[in-house]
């Protein structure tokens, strides 16, 4: 038996489209029962020492976050990001995912 202890998240890749703004939702467990209350789910964006973060807003089982296009401006390709969790606001976040941007072009 063997185990993988301090494992990175999995790791993705965040697509930006110029000119289009960004829509993420995600639901709680089988989407009947609602979020703990009191979290927070919210990604980091950018550079390590100064990220942009984002919070999703949280109703019930579903989290939405809405990023709009003056937002995704900022954010440079190959920039770094990070699906961040807490459990409650006092608690320690934990980092469901983590890839890069990569900004696409529109035709």
């Amino acid at each position: 038996m063997s185990f993988d202890i301090g494992q990175a998240p999995p790791k993705g890749i965040m697509h930006i489209r110029n000119h289009s703004g960004m829509e993420w939702q995600f639901r709680w467990g089988d989407g009947t029962d609602p979020f703990p209350a009191g979290s927070q789910l919210y990604l980091l964006v950018g550079p390590e020492d100064a990220p942009e973060r984002w919070d999703f807003e949280i109703l019930g089982a579903r989290a939405t976050l809405i990023v709009t296009v003056a937002e995704l401006t900022s954010i440079a390709d190959r920039a770094p990001f990070y699906l961040m969790w807490k459990q409650a606001a006092a608690a320690e976040p934990v980092a469901l995912g983590m890839g890069r941007v990569r900004r696409w072009k529109a035709s």
